[in-house]
């Protein structure tokens, strides 16, 4: 669950928990009451490649 206000940053992951607060970009907020760290070197290079932000766009729908 994601509250009504709050934003999640680019290139951030967010895993099953409640979130709260704002998640800055390359992040990972986990868990319940969502905990946010810094997303992991493994995941940090692939998702700067992958570009996910074309996904988010009303014209890639």
């Amino acid at each position: 669950m994601i509250l009504p206000g709050v934003s999640i940053g680019y290139g951030s992951f967010v895993a099953a928990g409640a979130v709260t607060t704002d998640v800055p970009a390359m992040s990972l907020a986990k868990g319940v009451l969502a905990r946010i760290s810094p997303l992991p070197d493994k995941l940090r290079e692939p998702n700067i490649a992958l570009n996910w932000k074309h996904l988010l766009t009303p014209d890639h729908q």
